[in-house]
């Protein structure tokens, strides 16, 4: 198959989802096809990220990184990048749901396209801005209208679609999972957890780590990511590279996901974080689910509720006791949550779509 891949970040600039694309579409790639990769956000940087057999297209801009303005860019260049994809001229086009600007559905409609859903849009597109949830909320129809297939990454986002009569699938993200497993440390008796997150999420549930490690005074706390005030048993560490981040890794117990899920409107998760600590041989404690590890002995799924936390401080302490100085059986988290098991799976699905639209 001729792939196509329409996302809409910087294809020049590291970040977690340009590695899961760089992923996905090198065992495209092994597997037959060929791809490229678009994408409707310029770049800034000048210093190209090479993904090995794969045509990336990106496009600069010298103004300044703002929503207005990447926006603005997408009007002005909108027929150069319908003449890119039309040049290309894919059996199918494999779309990361985004925002709409005018050009789009037309190219969408004009290609078998599946769309890939990441998140509950409706929900994250309300701490937008007033102008940029007007846009989203007047081109989303026109976008859904010109899909062929969906895929979700959990079983709760593809139910929002059921209005679409369309083949629909749920894969869970991927992870590559290092064979060379890091070495770990003790550096006290005392448990240690860690949690790695962004600013401004409120999902994160950050609020509610400062709440344990206030109720747990005999448990250390690690927080990467963001800053923040820190207290006796709690540090933050700022942004990290990998490297720096797996050191933590070492001498940690237990990793702490997401745990105010709901305020993101969902109650599962596909989260690449979660599989980066599962990959490390931590066990994770997780408000709500994981798609992919529900019932999985090293995953405490507390309830995905505001009172969490403060309702569970026995059974978050009995976990983390069972689980200081112990590693997760990686390989056999590898096996499920492999990029190749992954890409199988959607390729199989490109496939299907493509037959029945033809």
């Amino acid at each position: 198959m001729k792939i196509l891949y329409i996302v809409d970040f910087d294809l020049n600039f590291p970040s977690g989802i340009l590695n899961k694309v760089s992923q996905q579409v090198r065992i495209w790639v092994e597997k037959g096809n060929n791809v490229q990769i678009i994408s409707t956000k310029p770049s800034r940087d000048k210093n190209k990220i090479k993904i090995k057999d794969v045509i990336k297209k990106y496009y600069y801009s010298t103004k300044k990184n703002s929503s207005l303005n990447n926006y603005f860019f997408k009007i002005k260049h909108s027929s150069r990048i319908q003449r890119d994809i039309n040049t290309f001229n894919p059996d199918i086009i494999y779309y990361r749901q985004g925002i709409w600007f005018p050009g789009l559905p037309k190219v969408l409609g004009a290609y078998t396209t599946v769309m890939e859903v990441n998140t509950n849009d409706l929900i994250e597109i309300k701490n937008e801005s007033y102008i940029r949830r007007l846009i989203y909320q007047f081109g989303r129809n026109k976008i859904l209208d010109k899909i062929d297939g969906i895929v979700s990454v959990t079983n709760e986002l593809n139910t929002l679609y059921d209005f679409i009569e369309v083949p629909k699938i749920t894969i869970g993200n991927g992870y590559v999972f290092d064979k060379n497993h890091i070495e770990k440390k003790k550096i006290s008796d005392r448990p240690q957890l860690v949690f790695v997150g962004s600013p401004n999420c409120q999902w994160h549930g950050v609020d509610k780590i400062y709440k344990l490690a206030k109720k747990l005074p005999e448990f250390d706390f690690h927080i990467i990511g963001m800053n923040g005030d820190s207290l006796d048993n709690l540090k933050f560490y700022g942004y990290l590279s990998l490297e720096k981040i797996k050191k933590i890794y070492q001498f940690c117990d237990v990793a702490i996901g997401s745990l105010s899920l709901y305020k993101a409107g969902v109650q599962e998760s596909s989260t690449l974080k979660v599989r980066e600590y599962l990959s490390n041989g931590l066990p994770v404690i997780l408000g709500g689910f994981d798609v992919d590890m529900k019932g999985c002995e090293y995953i405490l799924e507390l309830p995905n509720k505001r009172d969490n936390i403060h309702t569970n401080i026995p059974i978050i302490k009995e976990f983390v006791y069972n689980w200081k100085e112990r590693n997760i059986e990686v390989e056999k988290v590898a096996k499920k949550l492999g990029y190749e098991t992954k890409e199988e799976q959607r390729l199989s699905f490109l496939e299907k779509v493509l037959k029945e639209a033809s």
